[in-house]
């Protein structure tokens, strides 16, 4: 899913003759392979990076570019990416796709660079790494081979979310990364189910809301993410483990709902068992079997793990 919100770099050439033309004349004669200038130069120490950034593409970078003059037949794309200008290659899988003028898919894979043989025309290169999506509009001439490197501007992160005297393993997570750049605020970026998972993203700073098992125990936390760079954010979560059963007929149909004061909790849970993580306070806890209905309030204190047994 292309989440790019953001122009792509292509465009920036203003009005004219492409940018492959514009070098033919140059290059033509060589046989060496030659730095080509980006179609823009990196965004000023003095922009405001807000102005700049998004949630899933990088900020305006520098590409490397490089023209072989090959024999007629030849033609092809050779694509490479790296987290930073000055790092080297990326070692682990990027996916990259090239369609072509007519919108078909002439390239699709993941690895580490990809190559193929092209005929002349105008392709779309993409670079998709974690979070991070780039697009580079391309041009081959007859008796050219493009080596093209996408700078990804990007770091990564890992998030640990921790519970007191609790094994995370017992209840899962879930957290959910979101942009805090002007051009996409708000909007979420990746969501991951696993504790220690590294997540890749541009650089920018960004919105971290954890939530652990089912309930109302969630933590925010707010991080920037610097180019080249591995953050492992620690989210410590105040709350504790209800664990709910019924102790009734063990064929029972039995739906559960959790209410702070009036307000829900959570409801809708089906089975005979469930467990809960509960932010610190006072709550009740209804069973509903069929007509019947079950109640018990209990209260969680911050690393509890309590059992709540309503039934006969």
């Amino acid at each position: 899913m292309d989440v790019s919100t953001r122009p792509s770099h292509d465009g920036r050439e203003g009005p004219g003759l492409s940018f492959s033309a514009r070098l033919a004349a140059i290059f033509l004669a060589s046989a060496m392979f030659v730095t080509i200038p980006t179609f823009a130069a990196a965004p000023s120490p003095e922009i405001d990076p807000e102005d700049e950034r998004t949630g899933t593409l990088s900020p305006s970078s520098p590409h490397e570019f490089y023209i072989a003059q090959v024999a007629a037949g030849s033609e092809g794309i050779h694509l490479r990416a790296r987290l930073t200008e000055t790092s080297d290659a990326i070692a682990r899988n990027v996916i990259w796709k090239i369609t072509n003028a007519s919108g078909e898919t002439v390239l699709d894979a993941q690895s580490s660079q990809a190559e193929v043989p092209l005929p002349p025309g105008q392709y779309v290169a993409e670079a998709t790494f974690g979070a991070v999506r780039l697009r580079e509009n391309l041009d081959i001439l007859e008796g050219q081979n493009l080596d093209v490197t996408f700078v990804l501007n990007a770091g990564g992160v890992r998030i640990l979310p921790r519970l007191k005297t609790l094994a995370l393993p017992q209840v899962g997570s879930r957290s959910v990364v979101y942009a805090l750049s002007s051009k996409s605020r708000g909007e979420p970026v990746v969501t991951s189910t696993i504790p220690g998972e590294i997540i890749s993203l541009a650089a920018g700073p960004y919105r971290i809301e954890s939530q652990i098992g089912s309930g109302n125990a969630v933590a925010v936390m707010d991080v920037n993410i610097k180019a080249g760079i591995m953050s492992a954010v620690e989210i410590d979560h105040k709350g504790g483990v209800a664990r709910l059963a019924y102790v009734g007929a063990p064929d029972s149909d039995v739906r559960w709902e959790v209410k702070s004061g009036k307000t829900s909790v959570i409801k809708g849970l089906k089975g005979l068992s469930t467990s809960l993580v509960l932010h610190p306070g006072e709550y009740t806890a209804i069973a509903i079997i069929g007509d019947e209905t079950l109640t018990a309030k209990f209260r969680i204190e911050d690393g509890q793990e309590r059992d709540i047994m309503l039934g006969n």
